[in-house]
């Protein structure tokens, strides 16, 4: 039986699956690590198709499910389902012990899997330090800036605060687990200032709002090519396999 450093990975969409498959047969491929693969939301829907036979028949191994989606449309019915995600998933984590979980994109059920694997590894307490040094920093500034500014001193105070918190957060973060989100984005932020520039460039002088957009686009994008930017090649993967 292979033993390695067991990964949880968790799909709930085929939109998404499609990313991860490749990092998912690269971990298969591995001999340290062991994925654990966990299908849930739209792929066991029928009304999206069952797609979690497309990934059986892709040969995946998939270790457990987890259904959540409620058939009913009513403004109550995202917050139910996420409830109930919630508990679903918490009996995989209190079955299985991972060493990481692993998430793509922004859906609402991703809140459920990542408020569970802070619970299992008990990280929620190592937390309470970073956000007493937000509120302290925020009380101390809304007194100071609130009075100076009124109501935007204490907008300017939260964002100061947050600021403070989460720089503290990756730098242990940092520390711990060499945490380098710096290393991994600054050709895109370097890409995305020029093009505010020029943006802001094109406003004085009055350019079209559609041509402005165009342009902004181009040279966006261009900028990431010459910066040899690997996001270039994820979107042109992604666009090739669409195709």
């Amino acid at each position: 039986m292979k033993v390695g450093v067991k990964v949880a990975i968790f799909t709930t969409t085929r939109a998404e699956f499609g990313i991860l498959s490749p990092l998912i047969r690269q971990a298969t491929d591995d001999a340290d690590i062991e994925p654990l693969l966990f299908v849930g939301g739209t792929h066991l829907a029928a009304e999206h198709g069952n797609t979690v036979r497309e990934i059986i028949n892709q040969g995946f191994k998939i270790s457990g499910t987890f259904d959540y989606l409620l058939n009913e449309d009513t403004s109550f019915s995202l917050g139910k389902s996420v409830g109930i995600a919630a508990i679903e998933l918490a009996h995989i984590f209190e079955k299985y012990e991972f060493d990481f979980v692993c998430v793509l994109g922004d859906r609402f059920e991703l809140l459920s899997i990542i408020s569970n694997a802070i619970f299992a590894s008990d990280t929620q307490k190592k937390f309470i330090p970073y956000m007493t040094l937000g509120a302290i920093v925020n009380v101390i500034l809304n007194i100071y800036l609130i009075s100076k500014l009124g109501a935007p001193g204490a907008a300017i105070a939260t964002v100061i605060s947050q600021f403070a918190t989460y720089g503290w957060v990756y730098y242990v973060l940092r520390a711990q687990i060499g945490l380098a989100i710096a290393r991994s984005i600054y050709k895109i932020v370097i890409a995305a200032a020029i093009m505010g520039i020029v943006t802001w460039g094109l406003k004085q002088l009055d350019i079209n709002l559609l041509l402005t957009i165009a342009l902004a686009t181009v040279i966006y994008f261009t900028l990431l090519w010459i910066l040899k930017e690997p996001l270039l090649e994820k979107l042109r993967s992604i666009i090739t396999r669409t195709n």
